[in-house]
């Protein structure tokens, strides 16, 4: 996944044909086609991160903000070295945010000069920390086109465009 993802923005090859069939290798394992993920992740998420009802990773715990401001709307998680080279840097979300076609060997730099320049707006926390709050905010399919978080019943559309997502019949 984490290949795919890089691969999908560009950071490791350029071609739109290479992306493309490296990217479907890389998701086919979770039945996700290339090109739900450009119009999911790369068209949705990243221009409206953080936005409720039109980020589609928009998480019950994370920050609704108004704007797509990465060093608000993003957040790196700090892992040990092994951990970093194992998934690709995948940990530096807010320099991904920043620039995603960046290739993962220039994100530690770029987390340098980003913490130098803004360190009290720079957002990251340790791997475990961040993992344990990601499961803490599980969500599961009410239908088609809603999923809902079984503890509190907070509902979130599915990961569809809106434009695209067909109601069920009735």
């Amino acid at each position: 996944m984490f290949l795919g993802h890089e691969v999908m923005h560009g950071a490791v090859l350029r071609g739109r044909r290479a992306r493309l069939l490296v990217g479907g290798l890389c998701f086919a394992p979770l039945a996700v086609s290339p090109h739900l993920w450009l119009t999911w992740h790369n068209r949705l998420h990243h221009a409206h991160a953080n936005r409720i009802g039109v980020d589609p990773d928009m998480y019950p715990s994370s920050s609704a903000t108004e704007d797509n401001e990465p060093l608000v709307g993003a957040l790196s998680v700090t892992a040990p070295r092994w951990v970093e080279r194992l998934t690709l840097d995948f940990g530096y979300h807010v320099e991904h945010h920043l620039f995603p076609a960046l290739s993962a060997r220039h994100a530690r730099s770029i987390r340098c000069a980003i913490v130098a320049l803004w360190p009290e707006r720079y957002q990251s926390m340790p791997i475990g920390t961040a993992l344990r709050r990601v499961f803490a905010t599980g969500r599961v399919y009410r239908d088609a086109v809603t999923l809902v978080d079984p503890r509190t019943g907070g509902l979130w559309p599915t990961l569809a465009p809106a434009e695209h997502r067909r109601r069920p019949a009735t």
